[in-house]
């Protein structure tokens, strides 16, 4: 679900950041920040894999994806601050959840046939 929501950062995060007062060319930085995470959080992810179990890091990852969920949105119930700063860890902590999801994905797909 939370690489789902990439798909929409474009249209929706960046008028939100623009609100919070972010310059509108410092704004799509979030998105790439959340794209350098994932392709830097690959081959950490596969080598994490070597060592962990692959479901109990999924698990991690998808916890992970949750926690910055919160981060990235404005959180009623944790009563997170709207800063630009959150965001950007947040969305960089999403890039870092959705590459521990992605890399597993294909060999535990082959096994569960």
């Amino acid at each position: 679900m939370s690489a789902l929501v990439l798909l929409f950062f474009g249209p929706v995060l960046v008028p939100y950041l623009v609100k919070l007062g972010l310059k509108e060319e410092f704004a799509g930085y979030g998105i790439s920040i959340c794209w350098l995470m994932y392709s830097a959080g690959c081959p950490l992810a596969g080598y994490m894999y070597q060592v962990v179990n692959r479901k109990a890091g999924m698990t991690g990852s998808i916890l992970l994806c949750a926690i910055s969920i919160f981060m990235v949105g404005p959180s009623l119930v944790l009563k997170l601050p709207l800063s630009v700063p959150l965001i950007f860890t947040g969305l960089a902590l999403l890039g870092l959840g959705i590459s521990g999801i992605v890399v597993p994905i294909i060999p535990e797909l082959f096994e569960s046939i």
